[in-house]
């Protein structure tokens, strides 16, 4: 104030200073203002806060932001206020600087905009929602319909190749498990997922990939228990029709095998012997269909009785369970050679014949005979079990099956004494199981496992009662929140029957079931699954008629083809199956002939189908001096191309196995011709080296079926002449040679390489008869060995059926054809109570699938049809004419056309052959360039694998 005057009193003196100045204020007085007050201040401003609740909030890190700048961490639910309050009037804008973590939210503000107005702003909402993502990924190769994926939580159907995704999106730390739910038909595919497991964070997942393929049907295995062999067929993709390969000796009692395929491509077979206690390892051609046993096979088990076999998931081990010896041998394999090397033997509960790994392959757990699960934990580098501690559960007073969930999370054992199932809970983290509540679930009289549904929501069990009469099939459901088991509506179906061996298609769509029965008939049964509920409705055509006591029943991974086994009549059967209803129909060359007391079947398959293509025929002309080449079409028509005149007196021509080489011995100048086969026109180009030996009338040629030996019949020297054959050049190298007792003739090899048949003449009193020498072949050398003999009158050949189970003997003599049957422990030959009299025989030739055999009659100039019953004697079925003097027979690889060389006419004559019954329907007469006193050779087909 003191300074306001003083300012006041300046300006009064400026102001006299300036009226003096002008003259004026000496002649009278003017009145001046007072001065105005001066406006008072304002009053200070009222201000209020900002603030209201916020709701919803689950994670941290959640941080509002006002206009002014000011950030507000909130780490709660419920109110919030902002500590600087603003000035009524004032504009206010709330906003979220930071989202909240842990989980991951959304926070969404409302009533954030304002201006404040004489009150403190309490009505701001922040409402905050954990984000969720949505769980897909891609499709590639899908080719069929249905394809169904799950994500444990709900189905998405994909019908076309690209994005899917599922409809509902997940919150974070959700874990997700995408499989197959319906597998693709029509075709049926087989999908396999990746990155198909894991937790949901903060972002969609996208990277599961499901890839589809379609499969084709390759090869089929029967395992014969009473001869200890391994049957190999070859399948027609497009027939489904078997071609008989090779018949492999296993050990002693083979009951079960698995096969294990590398990443690049190699296929290695195991076969477990039961009665010597071994594991029978075998190389397998994926299209050549070879079976070569791997070096060091049989692997010991270490312990008596195994009966089963199983493959890691995700490495290379296998486990076998020794079910007498109450343990459980482990296995690594050797991904390059097939050998096994033991991972030690696990003492376990009593006698354990039930064993699963979880998917991951941390743990393993089995049941058996006793009242208890194991549980062991698998090293993830040997392979070695070790059990864990305090695991030993319970499971009832008997065992009838073991089955995990597909995803792991759950696992069943079966108690047939008590009708029940117990179910358990797996931990994660331990591997131990713990029963769940309920258990155990009432499953009916004699409960026992039949199979997990191929979508893993549906276990069948089936309930078999006595050796004709049974309880039939039930379905149960698996609840995936809980694990708890509720049989499925309808249960048991068809509560009659009694099945004893079920199998799915591998669409899940039907089930086949072969039963015990009373009769020889209504063995095989059809069901069609309802994949929504697991029911079973009995299929079209079912029941259905087929040879008795169905042992193993095998679905190709195509869906077509259904393969079963018959231990008492030893036979496989085939049938097609008709996609859109499941009806079986069985295929033309069904059933056919396999080792004693078939059990275990199974096949395999490739990306890509076998065809089985003829395309070349030779033979050779001896007086003509002449290989011939001829060209053969898809339709088995005959064009007779061009010779080679190189040969002084060429008998016949053999190609090795994988129909890469052809060779020709010469009787005149002593040489054996090697050519390499092209194998798209069937030229010939001579090998380097080629003539490979020296010898003296070399007459016949053969292979064993793995090609690794030749053998070569001399008849002036009296000797069986053995080659090791170079499977990269083709070369052969000679070893050494057996001396024979007289010529040899009529030269085969069992199909499982480990006899050679000769044909040779005997003298006696003057009489010329014939016999059947057995030599056996050293598995490792080739080396031959004789065995034994067997009369058989003027024998001019020895033709094999493929289960090598029979030998057949043309003999000139009466009574025509003999049948023998071979031991299998020593190839010997004997003699069956049948004989069937075809009078004057010249040349036999048995279809691939060993159902008929046909014979030339030279004198007659027919072709007798025979048809092989399942005990090995031949039913004389038909008589067909060909024209003049039959005398060599050839069938080709897919069994539909016969060729017969005669002389009269200097011609092939080229018969279609009825697959059902054998009959022969005349198709072309080709003629050839030999002369009439030629002998030709039969034709020796070329048959490519594609």
């Amino acid at each position: 104030m003191s300074s306001y005057r003083h300012l006041r009193g300046a300006a009064s003196l400026v102001a006299m200073s300036l009226l003096a100045a002008c003259g004026g204020g000496g002649g009278g007085k003017r009145s001046t203002p007072p001065p105005s007050a001066p406006p008072p201040p304002p009053p200070p401003a009222q201000t209020y806060t900002l603030g209201g609740t916020v709701s919803g909030l689950s994670g941290s890190g959640l941080v509002l932001r006002s206009n002014t700048g000011e950030a507000l961490p909130i780490d709660s639910n419920g109110a919030f206020t902002f500590p600087t309050a603003i000035a009524s009037g004032a504009e206010y804008t709330i906003g979220i600087a930071a989202q909240p973590v842990n989980p991951a939210q959304t926070c969404v503000v409302s009533s954030g905009t304002g201006t404040v107005e004489d009150a403190n702003v309490t009505n701001i909402a922040v409402n905050c929602t954990v984000n969720t993502f949505t769980v897909g990924g891609s499709v590639t190769g899908l080719s069929g319909s249905g394809l169904v994926l799950n994500n444990g939580r709900e189905q998405v159907t994909v019908d076309s190749n690209g994005s899917f995704a599922f409809p509902s999106a997940l919150p974070p730390g959700t874990s997700y498990d995408v499989a197959v739910d319906n597998a693709p038909a029509n075709p049926a595919q087989r999908c396999v997922v990746s990155n198909g497991r894991g937790t949901v964070t903060a972002a969609n997942v996208s990277d599961v990939t499901i890839h589809c393929e379609t499969p084709y049907p390759s090869f089929a295995y029967a395992l014969n228990r009473a001869d200890g062999t391994m049957a190999s067929f070859a399948i027609d993709a497009a027939t489904g029709q078997l071609r008989a390969g090779v018949v492999t000796k296993t050990g002693h009692g083979p009951v079960a095998a698995v096969t294990y395929k590398t990443a690049d491509g190699k296929q290695f077979r195991y076969v477990i012997n039961q009665d010597d206690d071994s594991v029978s390892a075998f190389s397998l051609g994926a299209r050549d269909g070879s079976v070569v046993e791997v070096a060091g096979s049989p692997f010991a088990t270490g312990d008596a009785g195994p009966t089963t076999a199983l493959r890691h998931p995700t490495r290379p081990f296998l486990y076998v369970p020794n079910e007498s010896g109450s343990s459980i041998a482990a296995f690594r394999i050797d991904t390059t050679s097939g050998a096994l090397t033991s991972a030690g033997v696990l003492a376990s509960g009593a006698q354990p014949r039930w064993f699963v790994i979880e998917p991951s392959g941390r743990f393993a757990y089995a049941a058996g005979a006793g009242s208890e699960l194991y549980t062991y934990a698998i090293d993830q580098t040997s392979g070695s079990l070790t059990e864990a501690p305090a695991s030993r559960i319970s499971v009832g007073g008997s065992s009838g099956g073991l089955v995990m969930e597909r995803q792991g999370r759950y696992l069943y054992a079966f108690d047939p004494a008590a009708g029940a199932i117990s179910a358990f809970g797996i931990d994660a983290t331990s591997g131990i199981p713990a029963p769940i509540a309920g258990s155990p679930f009432a499953a009916g009289p004699n409960a026992t496992l039949a199979l997990l549904h191929p979508n893993g929501r549906f276990i069948y069990v089936k309930h078999p009662a006595s050796a004709s009469s049974g309880a039939g099939l039930s379905a149960f459901t698996i609840d995936a929140a809980t694990g708890s088991l509720s049989k499925v509506q309808g249960s048991p179906f068809d509560s009659s029957a009694n099945p004893v061996t079920v199998q799915f298609d591998p669409t899940g769509r039907y089930l086949y079931a072969g039963h015990a029965a009373s009769g020889p008939s209504f063995n095989l049964r059809a069901y069609a699954v309802d994949t929504a509920t697991g029911a079973l409705t009995a299929g079209p055509g079912s029941p259905f008629s087929t040879p008795s006591s169905p042992t193993s029943l095998n679905v190709d991974a195509s869906g077509n083809y259904l393969y079963v086994t018959h231990e008492s009549s030893n036979q496989l059967s085939s049938y097609r199956i008709e996609t859109e209803t499941g009806r079986l129909a069985a295929l033309p060359t069904s059933p056919a002939t396999v080792g004693a007391m078939p059990g275990a079947v199974g096949s395999e398959d490739q990306p890509e189908p076998l065809k089985f293509v003829t395309r070349n025929a030779y033979f050779t002309d001896a007086l003509f001096e002449k290989l011939h080449r001829i060209d053969v079409d898809a339709n088995g028509t005959l064009t007779v191309r061009d010779h080679i005149n190189s040969f002084g007196a060429p008998n016949n021509v053999a190609i090795d196995p994988l129909g890469r080489f052809l060779y020709v011995p010469d009787a005149v100048t002593n040489h054996l011709w090697g050519y390499s086969l092209d194998p798209s026109s069937g030229a010939l180009t001579g090998l380097p080296g080629s003539p490979f030996a020296a010898g003296i009338d070399f007459t016949s040629i053969l292979f064993e079926p793995q090609g690794r030996f030749a053998y070569v019949t001399s008849q002036n020297t009296r000797t069986i002449q053995r080659f090791v054959a170079d499977s990269d050049s083709g070369a052969l190298s000679s070893l050494a040679s057996v001396a024979t007792p007289v010529e040899a003739s009529g030269v085969t090899i069992h199909p499982n390489g480990k006899y050679l048949y000769t044909s040779t003449p005997v003298t006696s009193g003057g009489m010329v008869t014939h016999q059947v020498q057995t030599y056996a072949i050293d598995p490792d050398t080739g080396t031959l060995t004789a065995t034994s003999t067997e009369p058989a009158g003027e024998a001019l050949s020895v033709v094999l059926d493929p289960s090598g189970r029979y030998a057949y003997v043309n003999v000139r003599d009466l009574p025509g054809v003999r049948a023998y049957s071979i031991d299998p422990q020593d190839g010997s030959l004997e003699p069956l109570a049948e004989v069937n009299p075809v009078f004057s025989p010249y040349g036999m030739a048995m279809d691939p699938a060993g159902k008929f055999l046909f014979v030339t009659r030279r004198d007659h100039g027919t072709v007798e049809v025979m048809t092989i019953q399942s005990d090995g004697s031949l039913n004389l079925t038909g008589s067909f004419g060909v024209g003049g003097e039959p005398i060599a027979a050839t069938v080709d690889a897919s069994g539909r056309w016969l060729y017969v060389t005669q002389l009269a006419g200097r011609s092939i004559v080229t018969f279609e052959i009825d697959r059902a019954s054998g009959a022969l329907g005349l198709k072309q007469i080709t003629s050839t360039l030999w002369q009439t006193s030629a002998v030709p050779s039969p034709l020796t087909l070329t048959s490519y694998t594609q």
